[in-house]
């Protein structure tokens, strides 16, 4: 998951997160990756564990975070084993569950908005 747009994104809360108002609520992408998808990469993990054969359908949910949303949600906290969950209402239109998915991991920044900028 990465801080970045679908537009701005998708909501979410974190568990912990005091919420005012779930309008408030920040705003991320997200991905669906297999195991061996940072690795393969070049990604680095930099907290936890990547995605492994386990983590399927019918398993506990999980998810990997980027470091700057660690960094944001968590400043100076461990955000491995907390949870967070989609709360855009988009969520349950496109067919992802709204459950709570346990943050196993957290890797560095990516610009994987595909834009390639310098090169002609």
């Amino acid at each position: 998951m990465t801080a970045g747009s679908f537009g701005d994104g998708f909501q979410f809360s974190v568990e912990g997160r005091t919420r005012e108002n779930a309008a408030d609520d920040p705003r991320a992408r997200f991905r669906s990756v297999s195991p061996g998808f940072f690795a393969a990469l070049g990604i680095p993990l930099m907290a936890g564990r990547d995605f492994t054969d386990a983590d399927r359908n019918g398993a506990e949910r999980v998810v990997i975070i980027s470091v700057s949303v660690a960094q944001q949600l968590f400043p100076g906290q461990d955000p491995l084993n907390r949870h967070l969950m989609w709360t855009d209402g988009v969520m349950r239109f496109i067919g992802i569950t709204t459950e709570p998915r346990r943050i196993v991991g957290v890797v560095a920044d990516v610009d994987d908005s595909g834009s390639i900028r310098g090169r002609r």
